[in-house]
């Protein structure tokens, strides 16, 4: 999965990796949360393909990133428990193509494998991950 940002004068970058948000969040074709900061991406192999994921931040609590989400997307695709909110789409696959999920930054997940600074108001993390490659 290859994407390029472009930046055209007046654009504003918000992140602490140096990817646009923005970019990031229309490469996974989901709504963009405008105060997200892009915090790392992974990728992570094995025998049922490639799983590229993308870690975001943001200073908005969890429950209100979630609303946001829930008004966009809906609830048909989403699940919640202890850990967040979580849609996977298309809605009921077993093996989801494009995956966003809502944590609240205290919650052990991927993303504390990101060697990039969270940002001091952080509360939130957003997780985009999308799997490519073959399927069993």
């Amino acid at each position: 999965m290859i994407f390029v940002c472009v930046c055209i004068i007046g654009c504003s970058l918000k992140s602490s990796s140096g990817i646009s948000p923005d970019a990031v969040f229309r490469n996974y074709n989901f709504p963009v949360f405008e105060s997200a900061s892009h915090l790392c991406q992974r990728h992570v192999y094995g025998s049922s393909g490639e799983i590229t994921w993308d870690a975001l931040t943001t200073p908005v609590q969890p429950d209100r990133l979630a609303s946001f989400y829930v008004e966009r997307l809906g609830t048909k695709a989403m699940t919640r428990d202890a850990g967040g909110w979580i849609w996977r789409f298309p809605a009921g696959s077993p093996e989801p193509d494009r995956v966003l999920s809502i944590h609240p930054l205290t919650a052990n997940g991927p993303w504390k494998q990101c060697k990039t600074s969270v940002p001091s108001d952080a509360k939130t993390v957003i997780v985009l991950s999308t799997m490519t490659g073959f399927r069993k």
